[in-house]
This record gives structure tokens, sequence and C-alpha cells, in this order.
């Protein structure tokens, strides 16, 4: 819990807080994660990078490439990909 800073990577099974890095990778992450690159499977919170990936996750996304196949959310950037539908710029 808590902050995770890393100028390469920061790695998380379980957690709240905030992941800055280039690397995010979380399972379970309750929070924001800040970098290049960022992954989280189940959680909730906000994601800001150029690739944004969730499985389960629930919150917003703000990236080029936003994906989210089972989770619920807002996802803001130039191409989004939920449960739903595929749409660029805004997709919820």
């Amino acid at each position: 819990n808590g902050l995770h800073l890393s100028w390469l990577s920061n790695d998380a099974e379980t957690g709240n807080g905030m992941l800055i890095a280039m690397s995010n990778s979380a399972e379970n992450f309750n929070g924001i994660q800040v970098g290049a690159a960022n992954e989280n499977l189940e959680g909730k919170g906000l994601q800001i990078g150029a690739f944004n990936k969730g499985e389960k996750f629930k919150g917003v996304q703000i990236g080029l490439v936003n994906k989210n196949p089972n989770g619920k959310g807002l996802q803001i950037g130039f191409w989004n990909k939920n449960a739903k539908r595929t749409l660029p710029i805004i997709n919820f």
C-alpha cells in the first residue's frame, strides 16, 4: 500500500495506492497507475499511459490504446475496446 515509484517497472499482486513507472503491472490493485504501459487484471481506479490493459478493471483509462474486455468504466484514447464495443476517442 502506498506509492510505488520506479523508472523502469512496478509489479504488485495486491495493493492500494499509486504505481508510477515506465511499466506497471498488478493483479488486484485499487488506485492510480501512471506509465507508458499499465496492466491491472482486477481492480478499481485510474490508468494513464500509452497502453492500458485491464481484465475486470473498473474505472477510467486514459491513453492511446485502452483494452478492458470484461470490466466497466470510461475509456478515453485513440483506440478503446471493452466488453460492449470498440470505439475511438471515448468509450463507456
